[in-house]
């Protein structure tokens, strides 16, 4: 190869090495793009399927609890404990409770009045002074304290010439820890629309006092004992 010749391979190769050169500290000074991060994507919690429970057949279902209205022919007296209701007939009947005399005599009447049409029928008074026009005082309970029933029911006045204030075995509803219940009736005549009323009820029923009989027709019952009066 003459001079000339290698000359132009080495001034070639010069030049080549000057671009690879050039190319590589061109790359080195180039900047790098920046790599963004992404923001997090939140992931929405997934919420898991209800777990539906299967109905334990061991248990008996929840009943709810039914209740009635109160019987308007029913008459609960919770400070002495008793009820008792009335039959057909008795609708819009009224009470009228005297207890004025308790201390002294340790006895409470219950009153019970019902309506008359008879226009010529005596005004009630009532144990307040007040008047009851168109109505009968017709039955009462008396309420006795049960160691003055039996102070009475024991008396030498009682057991020899008993009078209407004493008490009668035979009208006696029921007794309970404090209380003696008994029955009567007013006296006198009443209206005709009543009378017949009264008359059914006093009818003994065979085998049984008037307060037996009197009490089975009217569902007389004693009440659980609690705060009771007197």
């Amino acid at each position: 190869m003459n001079q000339k010749a290698l000359v132009g391979v080495i001034v070639a190769l010069v030049l080549a090495l000057g671009v690879m050169i050039g190319l590589y500290f061109s790359k080195i000074n180039t900047p790098q793009p920046q790599q963004i991060s992404q923001p997090a994507v939140e992931q929405s919690p997934i919420a898991e399927p209800a777990k539906t429970s299967e109905p334990d057949s061991s248990k008996t279902p929840a009943v709810p609890t039914v209740t009635t209205e109160s019987n308007p022919m029913t008459y609960l007296n919770n400070d002495y404990g008793f009820q008792l209701t009335f039959p057909a007939g008795w609708e819009n009947f009224k009470v009228d409770i005297d207890d004025k005399q308790v201390v002294k005599t340790g006895i409470a009447y219950v009153h019970f009045l019902i309506p008359t049409t008879d226009k010529s029928y005596p005004t009630a008074t009532l144990s307040t002074g007040e008047k009851l026009s168109g109505y009968a005082d017709v039955i009462a309970v008396s309420v006795w304290k049960k160691s003055q029933w039996d102070k009475q029911i024991n008396s030498a006045q009682c057991k020899n010439d008993p009078t209407p204030d004493c008490p009668f075995e035979g009208s006696k509803l029921g007794v309970n820890s404090k209380y003696v219940f008994d029955i009567s009736h007013g006296n006198g005549l009443f209206p005709d629309d009543v009378m017949g009323k009264i008359s059914s009820l006093f009818e003994k029923i065979a085998g049984k006092t008037s307060g037996e009989s009197v009490g089975e027709k009217l569902d007389f019952k004693i009440l659980p004992e609690s705060d009771l009066v007197l």
